[in-house]
């Protein structure tokens, strides 16, 4: 039900106001387009994984656990841009989302279905962006996040706090009318401090990745730009395409174990990866793009049990890795301008899955492509004539699982889910 609901969010997100704004375009021209400076406040909604390091104190010390769970998120931003040229845009913004996050399967306190709520997160960053066009802007964030999160303590009860983290991003943001502008964006939080509870002996780093789209209200846009500014003569959306892209990730992996009261996750990982992509898109007319994706990704994403649940006299902690993706897609997009596309992609394919046979007492490691579905949304927008920059924002989900020996056979069952962030660079042929 959740991966229904979250389709549902990706592609409903991307369509917002497209038909409804169409008329009130303002095109790329040589003269000043729609002012990026002023106050301006919007929403956004999208997706969240957390990848939480859970450990316990001395005089109980044992293994870090990194344990992952997804969550929909939704939220409200305001800020102030200042246009310093006809290329660059800097800015503050602030913004609170709603997190509703659970982590870590608990199943030593049953009243108690979780060991960590993330709950909700609030943030100041700077914002530097550079105009491709007068009507869109790429942009990095970084600046200071604060998370409310909850603990189980005991038993039967909770402690709550705050937890400082450092957040970083990257996005797309583009005028699709006067004053309003719709965002593709991609950020990180990483915590700078621990959330402890000393009855417990326990401490908690909420790092999370948050993927959303929104819309935004810009004050004063319609009264123009200052600057002057040539957009990039795009020679269109029309033909075949080919990439190369960095991404972000961070994976989930529950390991069904069936074994009482052991820890069965869901895991976390987090990792860097590179990528390539290749595709054709048709120009159905002067608003709207579809075409068709053939992706590859190195992902290469760790996923740890140092609680030794194995079954073995001291099993290693790796026990599973999601190596790569390969994916087949369909997109369809709508012209917020001649040179920038805001987009919807969804297809199938596999993940790369390996299980690491030292860990197994039986020795029953294996490596499999498990099928799997992607969604996700984008901003693409043209550099040059020829060479497009995109952020995307994914959702993968294994559907089919890789079974493994534990004490038994097809004992244990790994099925991994990913959140990415990506940036692209594509020449169009």
């Amino acid at each position: 039900m959740k991966q229904a609901i979250l389709v549902a969010t990706v592609f409903g997100l991307c369509g917002l106001g497209a038909p409804a704004f169409a008329a009130d375009q303002v095109e790329e021209t040589a003269v000043a387009g729609p002012s990026w400076s002023g106050f301006y406040v919007g929403v956004h909604a999208g997706a969240a994984m957390g990848n939480l390091k859970y450990e316990q104190l001395p005089p109980f010390p044992v293994p870090s656990t990194q344990f992952a769970e997804t969550s929909l998120i939704a939220g409200v931003h305001l800020g102030y841009d200042h246009q310093f040229s006809n290329r660059w845009v800097g800015g503050i913004e602030a913004d609170f989302t709603w997190l509703g996050m659970e982590d870590g399967f608990n199943p030593f306190t049953p009243p108690l279905p979780s060991l960590f709520w993330a709950n909700w997160q609030a943030s100041v960053t700077g914002r530097v962006g550079y105009l491709v066009s007068p009507q869109t802007m790429l942009y990095g964030r970084a600046g200071v996040a604060f998370i409310n999160v909850k603990g189980e303590e005991g038993a039967s009860d909770y402690a709550t706090g705050t937890v400082t983290a450092l957040k970083l991003g990257v996005g797309a943001e583009t005028f699709i009318a006067r004053n309003l502008t719709a965002r593709v964006e991609a950020s990180y939080l990483h915590p700078t401090d621990s959330f402890t509870i000393p009855a417990d002996f326990e401490a908690f780093d909420p790092r999370m990745l948050m993927v959303t789209a929104g819309l935004t209200y810009r004050f004063g846009a319609d009264s123009g730009s200052s600057f002057a500014h040539d957009g990039p003569a795009f020679a269109g959306w029309n033909g075949f395409y080919a990439g190369v892209s960095g991404s972000f990730s961070h994976g989930s992996l529950r390991m069904d174990l069936d074994v009482p009261f052991a820890d069965v996750g869901p895991f976390g990982a987090q990792q860097f990866g590179i990528g390539a992509f290749a595709g054709y898109d048709f120009q159905l007319n002067d608003r709207f793009v579809a075409g068709v994706e053939a992706d590859a990704s190195w992902l290469n994403l760790k996923f740890d049990d140092p609680m030794g649940n194995s079954g073995v006299f001291a099993p290693p902690s790796l026990f599973a890795t999601v190596r790569a993706s390969f994916m087949a897609s369909a997109r369809i997009g709508w012209l917020a301008s001649p040179s920038t596309l805001l987009y919807a992609k969804a297809g199938f394919g596999g993940l790369l899955t390996e299980a690491n046979d030292d860990f197994w007492p039986l020795g029953e490691g294996d490596s499999k492509v498990l099928s799997a579905y992607q969604v996700g949304i984008g901003a693409e927008s043209a550099l040059t004539d020829r060479l497009t920059l995109r952020v995307e924002g994914l959702y993968t989900a294994a559907m089919s699982s890789m079974d493994v020996t534990n004490a038994a056979l097809d004992q244990v069952s790994l099925k991994p889910k990913i959140l990415t962030g990506k940036v692209g660079l594509a020449w169009h042929f």
